[in-house]
């Protein structure tokens, strides 16, 4: 399997995603501002790194889950041990269902070990 592209999506989950990728990240690796084309969300399955969006840092860990609007420029540094995360693409339905419960123009994030299994 190839870790960087896209996972097939089980019927179930096809409503919610149009695709499921596994991100690798070096350790001591950093992303130089960026944005994407597409809103996405991140679970962090292991490792740290430290995020910056919206003129603000944070760290995340294992069991964090950030949404990224679309267009927003946001840069990382990854840790000692380097980071995985799983990236999802979300449908518009699920983008739906989010936005009636999170401000997702904020660029929200949380940290849930409820996360950290469902990463796993």
């Amino acid at each position: 399997m190839d870790l960087n592209n896209p996972l097939p999506l089980p019927d179930a989950v096809a409503p919610w995603s149009s695709a499921i990728r596994v991100g690798r990240y070096a350790a001591h690796a950093a992303m130089a501002p960026h944005h994407h084309d597409e809103p996405s969300l991140s679970i962090v399955v292991d490792g740290r790194y430290e995020e910056h969006i919206r003129g603000r840092s944070s760290t995340h860990g294992p069991g964090s889950l950030l949404f990224y609007p679309a267009f927003e420029t946001h840069s990382q540094e990854f840790c000692r041990a380097g980071t995985l995360q799983i990236l999802i693409t979300p449908t518009p339905t699920a983008l739906e269902f989010l936005g009636q419960r999170l401000s997702l123009p904020q660029a929200p994030y949380s940290q849930s070990t409820a996360f950290a299994d469902l990463g796993l």
